[in-house]
């Protein structure tokens, strides 16, 4: 697997990744046994609204997750603190529409495959019903 941009491309430095995304990249590169290219993970809402994603997009970090961390409060340690993290990737390969095929197996909740832009959009934002949807 090749990563190209986990953090924010608009050099805000914003990069909170939700920790299964990249082990569910590589099973899925495992079992269409092609590489995968990450192309862009975490946006800032400025970024994303430039890249024309939706106000909920996974990308801005809307997925939210308790860490088992410790910190001295008062001379007492506070437990469970929350996190917002994305929950979001876009990624490519030699073979998309295959890539889109096998992702619709896993656990995604929403996968999107664009054929004209070359990527697949992979989406782990809690959602009832999951998706999978191919846009022109």
């Amino acid at each position: 697997m090749r990563v190209n941009n986990i953090h924010c491309r608009c050099t805000c430095g914003f990069r909170a990744i939700q920790p299964e995304i990249l082990p569910m990249v590589l099973e899925l590169e495992w079992v269409i046994k092609l590489p995968i290219t990450v192309m862009t993970m975490c946006r800032c809402p400025t970024h994303n609204l430039n890249e024309g994603g939706s106000n909920d997009s996974g990308h801005m970090g809307y997925y939210e997750i308790s860490m088992n961390t410790a910190k001295w409060t008062n001379h007492k340690l506070k437990y469970q603190e929350k996190m917002v993290v994305c929950a979001a990737v876009d990624c490519t390969c030699r073979n998309n529409k295959k890539l889109f095929k096998e992702a619709k197996k896993m656990e995604w909740n929403g996968v999107i495959w664009y054929p004209k832009k070359n990527f697949v959009h992979l989406d782990l934002k809690p959602r009832k019903n999951p998706f999978y949807r191919i846009i022109e």
